[in-house]
C-alpha cells in the first residue's frame, strides 16, 4: 500500500524494508515476501544473520542468483557476518575469496573488521594476521574498532602480550588515537597475562589522554586486584569510579604500591573518570559488593574501611550489604582483634559502632 500511493512511495526504504522483514522473520513468515531487490536481499539476509539462522540466508544466496540479482558489497558483508556470528569460519572465508575474484567489488573496512572478528571468536590468530595484512594491501586503513579487535584476536589466541604490540604499530602507522574500547581490550590483555604493572601502565595511559573510562574498565582492573590482594590499588580504583576523594593518596599512604605513571595522574581531580551511573555501561554492583567482602577480610592499615563503606554507599545508595559483612567493617572489637583498625582512627570510635547498628537495622 505504501509503494502504489505517490504520496507515501518515496518514504519505503532499507530501513522500512528491514522492519517488514524482521517481522515477517519473526512470524517465520518468508513466503510473504515479494519483488526481491538486491536491497530486499540485504535487508533480509541481516535478519538472517543477526537472528542466527544461517540456514535461511543459503536458499536466499541461490535464490538471488536464479533470479539475477547481482550481490553489492553490502551482500556480502552481511553473509560472511552471518557465517562468523555462526563460527562457520571456512565459509566466511569462501564468500571473501568469492568477493575478491569480482573484480568490480573490494572489500570494505567493515568486511575486514567482520573476518578478523571471526578469526578471535576461534582464536585463529595467524589467520588474523593473514586478514590484516591483506587489509594493507588493499590499502584500507583501519579505525579504532578495528585495533580493538585486533587486541580481541590476541587475547583469544593466548598471546596478551601481542595485543599491545600490534595495537602500538597500528596507531602509530596510522595515526590513531585509542578509544576506550582499544583501552579496555588492552586492560584485559594484560589482566590476561597477569600483569598488574602494565594493567597500571594502560589505565594511567587512559587517564592521561582524557579518555574516560566505563564500567567494564573498572570491573576489569577491581576484578583483578581482588584474588592478588592489591589492597591499595583497589581502593584507590573504587574511589575514581565513584569520583571520590583520594584521601589516603593525599595523605601521602600507599604511593608505593602504585605504578609511578599512574600515582601522579590519580593525586589530580578526576571527576570527569568516574564511571558511568546509569545506562548500560555502569560499575556493576556486585563487583563493588565483591570488592569490599574482600577488603572486609584482609588486613586494613591502608584505609579508614568503615569511612570509605560509608563514602561507598553514599555513591550507590542502592547498595546492599549483608549483616555479615556490615559486622566486620564496623564492629570495634572485631577490628582491633585482627589488626584491621588503622592507627589513625581514634580509640572510642562510636561513630563507626552507631553506624554499624543503624545500617544493621535497615
Amino acid at each position: 500500500q505504501a509503494l502504489a500511493d505517490p504520496e507515501t512511495k518515496s518514504l519505503v526504504n532499507a530501513v522500512t524494508y528491514s522492519s517488514v522483514l524482521k517481522s515477517f522473520n519473526h512470524q517465520k513468515s518468508f513466503h510473504r515476501v515479494w519483488d526481491f531487490s538486491v536491497t530486499t536481499y540485504n535487508a533480509l539476509l541481516d535478519v538472517c544473520a543477526r537472528s542466527g539462522e544461517i540456514a535461511r540466508a543459503e536458499p536466499l544466496l541461490k535464490d538471488m542468483a536464479a533470479q539475477g540479482v547481482t550481490p553489492n558489497i553490502i551482500t556480502y558483508g552481511t553473509v560472511i557476518k552471518a557465517y562468523c556470528s555462526a563460527n562457520r569460519l571456512e565459509q566466511a572465508f569462501a564468500v571473501f575469496s568469492d568477493m575478491q575474484a569480482n573484480s568490480k567489488l573490494h572489500p570494505d573496512e567493515v568486511t575486514y573488521n567482520t573476518l578478523l572478528d571471526g578469526c578471535a571468536r576461534y582464536g585463529s590468530f595467524d589467520r588474523g594476521l593473514e586478514v590484516l595484512n591483506d587489509m594493507k594491501r588493499a590499502n584500507v586503513p583501519p579505525s579504532n574498532y578495528t585495533l580493538s579487535v585486533i587486541a580481541k584476536l590476541a587475547n583469544r589466541s593466548k598471546k596478551p602480550k601481542m595485543a599491545f604490540q600490534l595495537v602500538e604499530e597500528l596507531s602509530q602507522e596510522f595515526k590513531i588515537k585509542l578509544n576506550m574500547h582499544v583501552y579496555n581490550n588492552l586492560i584485559h590483555a594484560a589482566t590476561c597475562d597477569n600483569n598488574i604493572v602494565k594493567a597500571q601502565e594502560t589505565f594511567a595511559a587512559m587517564l592521561s589522554n582524557k579518555i574516560r573510562p566505563d564500567g567494564r574498565t573498572y570491573t576489569l582492573l577491581l576484578r583483578f586486584c581482588v584474588p592478588r590482594k592489591a589492597v591499595v590499588l583497589s581502593v584507590v580504583l573504587l574511589r575514581t569510579a565513584l569520583g571520590l576523594k583520594q584521601e589516603e593518596l593525599s595523605a601521602h599512604r600507599g604511593h608505593n604500591a602504585l605504578h609511578p605513571a599512574l600515582l601522579p595522574v590519580l593525586l589530580l581531580p578526576q571527576q570527569w573518570a568516574m564511571a558511568p551511573m546509569r545506562g548500560n555501561n555502569t560499575l556493576p554492583e556486585e563487583v563493588v559488593y565483591d570488592l569490599l567482602d574482600f577488603l572486609s577480610r584482609n588486613s586494613m592499615d591502608f584505609c579508614d574501611l568503615p569511612r570509605f563503606t560509608q563514602e561507598v554507599q553514599k555513591a550507590m545508595p542502592a547498595l546492599r550489604l549483608p549483616k555479615s559483612m556490615m559486622t566486620r567493617i564496623f564492629d570495634k572489637e572485631t577490628l582491633y582483634s585482627k589488626g584491621y583498625m588503622p592507627p589513625w582512627v581514634p580509640a572510642a570510635s562510636s561513630v563507626h559502632l552507631t553506624e554499624a547498628r543503624r545500617l544493621l537495622t535497615v
